[in-house]
């Protein structure tokens, strides 16, 4: 629940910053948490922070490179939501064109990035590694709603 209390002293700010400025914080959020919970020794982390940090700048430049195409045709959020009312039949097609290509895209580096984690972390550490991430996923979500 550490992260809880976290998220809810910025989430206010968070909230009235743009999208963008967003999921930066939101990533900048769960690597403190997991530096905070995900405990290895010195020897491991050392090289699992920078991959994990690489892991982080990978997913940010996704989240990037999805926003300027979606803008670049005209589709912008307000309020955090996409008015899909607003959006010709091109730009919808394209939107979740779009996302398919971002879920992919995210995939494919979390694919890697697991990879990785083979080489320096045990099977129980990878485990507790993906329940740290469901939880503060978990508790993101709670704040969000």
């Amino acid at each position: 629940m550490a992260i809880l209390s976290l998220i809810t002293f910025v989430s206010t700010p968070l909230m009235a910053q743009n999208q963008g400025k967003v999921k930066e914080n939101v990533l900048n959020l769960k690597m403190e948490y997991f530096k905070n919970n995900f405990k290895i020794s010195d020897e491991k982390a050392e090289k699992f922070w920078l991959l994990f940090g690489e892991y982080l700048k990978a997913e940010r430049k996704i989240h990037e490179e999805t926003k300027k195409q979606l803008e670049e045709k005209g589709i912008k959020k307000e309020k955090g939501k996409i008015d899909f009312t607003k959006l010709s039949d091109e730009q919808i097609y394209f939107y979740c064109e779009n996302q398919f290509k971002q879920r992919e895209r995210l995939v494919d580096s979390e694919q890697k990035f697991y990879q990785q984690m083979k080489g320096v972390l045990s099977a129980q550490e990878i485990a507790e590694f993906y329940r740290l991430e469901k939880e503060f996923k978990r508790e993101l979500s709670e704040i969000r709603n």
